[in-house]
């Protein structure tokens, strides 16, 4: 193959004058199949055995300096760095012994109680979380190059709470949850937002969408379907040795030699250990021939925060409603609106089975229509209908007769799975 390129190239520089299309395309196909064959080649020892690489950190007898790589590249070692903490954030030297890495120190210089940044920081993404946005709205940046917060005093005040509360979590949420700030409505009012348009002040609670996490959370426990127990293993340990691209499993190899673990061959009809890692439902295979991603779990049943998060794979229901990038630190997740997001509440798999199921909950639980209203508007808005919206309802159930075997139920929940009311949290 090498000298079928060299002789590409040769061709080529000879009709520099008029390039030979054919000859260009035959150079491309080339560099792709030898693009393939070394990413096979990579991925077994000379044996043939496969093999896998990760980072990771490992225990040494003799803790020593870090050396710095240039560029990042393993195999560019430079100067040797001294441990300590970051200059700029401390006063005083740091002492560490040298027989010691340095990480118990730097955990404890972090917490503590005479550290008041780490609980500034702290404090302010609960705020955030709860309120909608921060009191520091550069939540990545305390610097001077962020902004500044808009009401110090109380920023001061959580953050020493949380320090004096032995570092608890849970007590700085029902600080800020019982307050009066948190049970405020989301009403608008004309003169308050002239005078403030983007809320800074916090006159009226901020209408937000929920994170991806739980959408797909709340329409398993709407449902009756979500399993709170946590799965044994992920999807990407019992697939074993092997690579993610395009969305799918790939060893390497030629797929009549792909053998993995728990009795999985190739992607398609992909088997797993039972209701332990997909729910149980299992995994959900392939519709009209198209071949599905394995990270997407349709239908799996467990918590959102179990699903597979794999670089460039991660599963459509994080990505359509802006799950960020894993890779990197995100302080505020974007929050957008766009027509995939109506697409998937309308057509995806996972969400047509949660609207099955949450109709086979309503079925169950009473017979009579209006009943069935009033308790699909409670358990997915958390309050009861309006006169207007019972009767509506009511008298969709009645009369709307779905055309590909489905009930008028089924298509009820779904409708409320896909408002925007389910979606935000006003």
């Amino acid at each position: 193959m090498e000298a079928k390129l060299q002789q590409l190239r040769t061709q080529r520089r000879r009709n520099a004058g008029e390039r030979s299309i054919a000859a260009q395309r035959q150079t491309i196909v080339l560099l792709r199949q030898a693009s393939a064959l070394s990413s096979q080649l990579a991925t077994v020892n000379d044996k043939g055995q496969p093999v896998s690489f990760c980072m990771g950190v490992q225990e040494t007898e003799n803790p020593a300096n870090a050396r710095l790589l240039v560029r990042g590249e393993i195999d560019q070692p430079g100067k040797l760095v001294k441990r300590g903490f970051p200059q700029v954030l401390t006063d005083n030297p740091v002492h560490i012994n040298s027989e010691k890495s340095g990480r118990l120190e730097l955990a404890r210089w972090i917490g503590s109680d005479e550290n008041p940044l780490t609980a500034r920081v702290m404090a302010n993404r609960i705020w955030q979380h709860l309120i909608g946005h921060g009191i520091v709205r550069s939540t990545e940046n305390f610097g001077v190059t962020g902004e500044m917060p808009t009401h110090p005093e109380l920023l001061d005040y959580l953050a020493i709470q949380f320090v004096e509360s032995g570092w608890s979590v849970k007590s700085l949420i029902r600080e800020i949850t019982t307050s009066r700030v948190y049970r405020m409505q989301s009403t608008f009012n004309e003169k308050n937002h002239e005078y403030d348009p983007d809320n800074t002040l916090v006159w009226r609670a901020n209408p937000r969408r929920l994170d991806a996490e739980a959408i797909r959370d709340a329409m398993l426990s709407i449902s009756g379907e979500l399993d709170l127990e946590r799965p044994r293993a992920s999807i990407v340990a019992e697939a074993g040795h092997t690579r993610v691209q395009d969305g799918q499993f790939d060893s390497g190899r030629p797929p009549e030699q792909q053998d993995s673990p728990s009795g999985m061959r190739g992607m398609n009809g992909m088997r797993g250990p039972g209701r332990g890692m997909f729910g149980r439902g299992g995994m959900s295979g392939q519709s009209n021939g198209s071949e599905k991603s394995p990270f997407d779990m349709e239908s799996a049943q467990f918590r959102s925060v179990y699903l597979p998060v794999v670089r460039d794979a991660l599963p459509h229901s994080m990505t359509v409603f802006d799950f960020p990038d894993a890779s990197t630190i995100t302080g505020t997740r974007d929050d957008s609106n766009t027509p995939n997001q109506a697409l998937y509440m309308m057509n995806n798999p996972f969400v047509v089975q949660q609207g099955e199921s949450f109709a086979r909950r309503l079925a169950e639980s009473n017979s009579q229509p209006v009943k069935q209203v009033e308790q699909a508007f409670l358990l997915a808005f958390g309050r009861t209908p309006t006169s207007r919206e019972r009767s509506a309802m009511t008298k969709f159930l009645q009369n709307y007769r779905p055309s590909r075997g489905s009930s008028s139920l089924v298509a009820m929940c779904q409708t409320l799975f896909g408002a925007a009311e389910f979606r935000l949290i006003d």
